[in-house]
């Protein structure tokens, strides 16, 4: 009866049902290909056997209760109760029907009436079963977006480090040792000029060189360095794989099919090179004392063939085929034609004929199943591990048929079978490898799953062999495949391992790193009386990203000391002259160190264009008159800077005039038809020594600044005869200020202070001028009132 009231009454509903059921069949298409229908779910003992029951068994029991078949009432109850609690179902179940019988008992009323009364139950059964159905599909979305993020989580290396993370080790009695080894490295990867860091393939060979310059073979943890770049090598190198920026198609099969190659290729050279130091020489004599060695009980010849495939020596194992003809005949052609010739691929159909072992019960048995899968491509569940003895062999076996085209290798942004083996590899390997040097092991085991993100945040958490971290994430950002906001904060902590006479190389890195402030930031620390750097190039390579990055930098702020010191630093002599002429014409506006600086950078740009031959003499004159101009403005209000400024003033100004042209030119030419300031030039002569003398009492040494006083062009009388020659100078020359002078004058009142009767004249004529000075500070004044009060008072 319930059969045919749905069949006339839920025809419509059926319809939806079966619309949303093929939705979620096709939703979950990509998760039954991630599992497998055959992988199990539940193991039940029979007997002494274990058997399985998997995904195909359980969709057949699931779809017993599906609404494409005809339904009973025992059904549909027992679905119902597996979204609510049983025995509440049948209370209120028992409970309406209890309800429904006295009202058929005592009331006449209409067949259809009784109909619909007779069904209220089986409507709540219905709403149970909607309920439910909402539930299963709620929960598969969410298990989807759960696995989703777990095997394909794009942003886990986006996250940046925290800001306290060190990669490189605090011990300072480390630092010597790894300097001497990063400058290995960064010597090696910038040789090339400007195919510096050009291409993945570049870096890799270059650090694979470093290693082997300067690392100790004897040393454990060489092999295992040298194996990690091999293998990104091998990976990222292949001729058919276009590397320069794999992040937009990563999640094309083919692009990881090409890479999977690439694992495999690395993992039999590596195997080689281990067992077979002959390399493609290596005989059948020695496959088979390989063998005895290790599998002693085991017959030829399914553990020869398999040795000679994981060694790559393919020729091997079609000889031990042909010398077993026998044993292998079935095997021999499939062999020939996948393998050896490599002529064709098997196909799906293929490999549903071909009846493997996948859990056999020897060793024997297992080695043959390995050749088999590996030969037809056969995705493999649980490689025998009988003969599967380390994760290399692991990772061999299960990725081998991955190689093939038709292979279900899937993608990022699907769930085939390399997200099966990412998912456990990642897993298992990091609890296995989990201590010392095999941390570093389990991160290249990660690399040849594909498995990069997560492989680049365990290089960062074990924190070994820094260095060769430092590079690793810089092919892994080279190629795209990794693009943390954290690599410019590890670079810039790996160039502190480099002295400063090693600027274009750190220049050359930071510029990789693509972080403005830190290249700017260091070149700024540069001092530029003792580096330069070059940045011509042929418009690529990294000195072309730290021009283009230094450009912007300036532009953003075009007049001033930080743009003067970029320009004279990477040798833009003429736009550094032009940006110093419009300078000089607005000093006011800057900071009395930022215009001491200003005056050194002139007196390096005098000196280097004086060097270039077709520079004009106007150009070095004009240069010069706004370098002396800086220098008065600077001299003549130095009582404002701290001593240890006012001596860097003093050293820039000196160094400045030690670059005066004023004795270069030629016979034909006269300064003022040249416009030279030859009286601005003894101004600041005159000042920079009022500004010595200065210094001298500040720093303890009076009785030099004495001595030093009566030096030929001093400003400051020391008698009544030189007062009026002081003034009339101080009045001609219009100095921007005369706190400089007047801070003189009042050390050296102050000095002769402590001997009034011997000094007498000198203190009076040194008050006199002081009050002849119109342009003395407000300050000023008043530190010589005081004085001058003292001095009345001592001469009573």
């Amino acid at each position: 009866m319930l059969s045919s009231f749905l069949e006339n009454n839920g025809e419509n509903k059926r319809s939806r049902d079966q619309d949303q059921r093929k939705y979620i069949n096709l939703k979950m298409s990509s998760l039954d290909d991630l599992l497998h229908e055959a992988e199990c779910l539940e193991r039940g003992s029979k007997g002494d056997s274990v058997s399985s029951i998997g995904i195909a068994q359980m969709a057949s029991f699931f779809n017993k209760f599906s609404a494409n078949d005809k339904t009973t009432l025992d059904g549909r109850l027992l679905l119902a109760q597996q979204g609510i609690d049983a025995a509440k179902t049948e209370i209120m179940l028992k409970d309406m029907q209890a309800e429904l019988k006295p009202a058929e008992l005592s009331t006449s009323i209409c067949a259809e009436t009784r109909t619909k009364q007779k069904y209220i139950p089986l409507r709540a059964i219905e709403q149970f079963e909607r309920l439910k159905q909402q539930q299963i599909n709620t929960e598969r979305e969410f298990f989807l977006s759960q696995l989703d993020s777990c095997l394909n989580n794009e942003q886990i290396s986006q996250k940046p480090l925290d800001s306290e993370y060190k990669l490189f080790p605090t011990d300072k009695t480390q630092n010597g040792a790894l300097s001497e080894y990063a400058q290995v490295f960064a010597n090696l990867q910038t040789e090339l000029g400007s195919s510096s860091f050009e291409s993945v393939d570049v870096i890799i060979k270059q650090s694979i060189e470093a290693l082997n310059r300067i690392a100790d073979p004897s040393d454990k943890s060489y092999q295992v360095r040298l194996d990690f770049f091999k293998a990104l090598q091998s990976i990222l190198c292949s001729e058919n794989l276009d590397n320069s920026n794999l992040s937009n198609s990563i999640d094309s099969p083919e692009i990881l099919r090409e890479m999977v190659r690439g694992s495999l290729r690395f993992l039999t050279e590596q195997f080689r090179n281990i067992h077979f130091p002959n390399g493609d020489e290596t005989s059948m004599n020695e496959i088979d004392a390989y063998v005895l060695s290790h599998f002693p009980n085991v017959q030829p010849p399914w553990p020869h063939i398999w040795i000679s495939i994981r060694a790559g020596l393919i020729s091997l194992a079609q000889q031990f085929i042909t010398k077993f003809n026998k044993e292998t005949k079935e095997f021999a052609k499939f062999f020939k034609a996948f393998v050896f010739d490599e002529s064709s691929e098997p196909n799906i159909d293929f490999n549903l004929n071909i009846n493997i072992n996948s859990h056999p019960s020897d060793e024997f048995e297992s080695f043959k199943a390995l050749c088999y899968m590996y030969t037809i491509g056969q995705e493999i569940q649980q490689p025998p591990t009988l003969v599967v003895k380390n994760a290399e062999d692991f990772i061999f076996s299960t990725l081998a048929p991955l190689r093939y085209s038709n292979s279900n290798i899937g993608s990022l942004e699907d769930y085939g079978t390399l997200n099966e083996i990412q998912t456990l590899v990642v897993e298992e390997a990091t609890k296995i490898f989990n201590q010392g040097n095999f941390k570093f092991v389990c991160s290249m085991l990660l690399a040849l799953i594909l498995k990069f993100d997560t492989c680049a945040d365990q290089l960062l958490n074990n924190k070994l062999f820094p260095i060769e971290v430092v590079h690793i994430l810089m092919i892994f950002k080279k190629c795209g495949l990794w693009n943390s906001p954290s690599l410019p904060f590890i670079i810039n902590e790996f160039v502190q391992f480099l002295p400063n006479s090693m600027a274009p190389q750190i220049v050359d890195y930071l510029a990789f790193a693509e972080n403005q402030k830190n290249l700017i930031d260091f070149l700024l620390s540069l001092d530029i009386r003792h580096y330069s750097i070059n940045l011509e190039s042929d418009g690529k390579g990294p000195k072309a990203t730290a021009a283009q990055l230094i450009s912007q930098e300036i532009e953003s702020d075009v007049y001033s000391i930080k743009s003067l010191h970029l320009l004279v630093l990477c040798l833009d002599y003429s736009t550094a002259y032009n940006v110093f002429i419009s300078m000089s014409s607005n000093i006011s506006s800057f900071s009395l160190p930022d215009s001491s600086k200003a005056i050194l950078i002139c007196s390096i740009l005098l000196a280097r264009l004086k060097g270039i031959n077709n520079t004009e003499q106007a150009t070095l004159i004009a240069l010069q008159n706004a370098g002396l101009k800086i220098s008065l403005h600077s001299l003549s209000r130095a009582d404002d800077l701290t001593q240890s400024e006012r001596i860097d003033l003093l050293e820039n100004v000196q160094r400045f005039l030690s670059e005066s042209i004023i004795n270069e030119f030629s016979d034909n030419f006269t300064k003022d038809s040249i416009n030279f300031d030859t009286v601005k030039i003894d101004t600041v002569k005159r000042v920079s020594h009022c500004l010595s003398l200065l210094v001298h009492f500040d720093s303890g040494r009076s009785d030099l600044a004495v001595s030093e006083s009566r030096r030929k062009g001093h400003i400051i009388p020391f008698d009544e005869s030189e007062i009026n020659e002081s003034v009339e100078w101080m009045n001609k020359n219009m100095l921007p200020s005369s706190t400089i002078v007047g801070a003189t004058a009042i050390r050296f009142i102050s000095f002769y202070l402590d001997n009034i009767q011997r000094n007498k004249e000198k203190i009076t004529a040194l008050f006199d001028f002081c009050r002849r000075i119109q342009t003395l500070s407000d300050d000023t004044n008043s530190k010589i009132m005081t004085l001058y009060d003292r001095f009345v008072e001592l001469a009573k």
